[in-house]
């Protein structure tokens, strides 16, 4: 007997409120997905790649709890502070950036909303957990949290000459559960392949 295959979910095809009823329908809770994606790639003048391109396997999970992701975070940062991992007054002070940072995620999530510090508050609409549409291009957001990465491809990556309390917090940050959360643009410059809860998403 054939097996049946549920058909690819076509971005680009359909119009806009079709397209998010389809995904509503068919994305629900706590699940598993792998995306094939390139970073935006920046070239100069003479058409040469001087930022960004790399070109990786990302396995995410959507629909997992942000708000617990914060808490955890909190409670790590803390348990680092108490176990004086934060000596000398950089680390101190940008130990503190990062709790007040995430302090003000967390008071804006429980109650629905984003920080007033997220770059981009207000622009996406919610479509299901995981899931996020720009109306005014009708472009999408996938947001999760990081299972594994393999780099199949390697980027460019430009030097950035960052303050010393930036790379600081920086450094803390990637201690904490939140360094798992990572948001992919979804289009065809970046999203090569992607497939969510055995969904193939294929963009045209």
């Amino acid at each position: 007997m054939p097996t049946l295959t549920k058909p690819a979910i076509q971005i680009a095809t359909k119009e806009q409120d079709d397209f998010v009823t389809e995904l509503q329908a068919r994305l629900k809770g706590c699940q598993f997905a792998s995306l094939q994606y390139r970073t935006k790639q920046y070239f100069n003048a003479a058409g040469q790649l001087i930022d960004g391109g790399e070109l990786a396997r990302y396995v995410i999970i959507l629909g997992f709890n942000y708000v617990t992701l914060l808490e955890k975070s909190l409670l790590e940062l803390e348990i680092q502070k108490n176990e004086g991992l934060f000596k000398i007054e950089l680390k101190v002070f940008a130990a503190q950036e990062v709790k007040d940072s995430l302090e003000k995620s967390l008071a804006a999530h429980r109650i629905g909303q984003q920080s007033e510090d997220y770059t981009k508050k207000g622009l996406y609409k919610n479509v299901v957990q995981g899931l996020n549409l720009n109306p005014n291009d009708n472009s999408f957001q996938l947001f999760g949290k990081l299972r594994t990465k393999v780099i199949i491809e390697p980027g460019k990556h430009k030097k950035v000459q960052s303050a010393a309390i930036t790379i600081a917090k920086r450094e803390i940050r990637k201690t904490l559960p939140i360094s798992l959360f990572r948001e992919f643009a979804v289009d065809n410059d970046t999203m090569e392949k992607a497939k969510i809860a055995g969904d193939t998403i294929v963009l045209v």
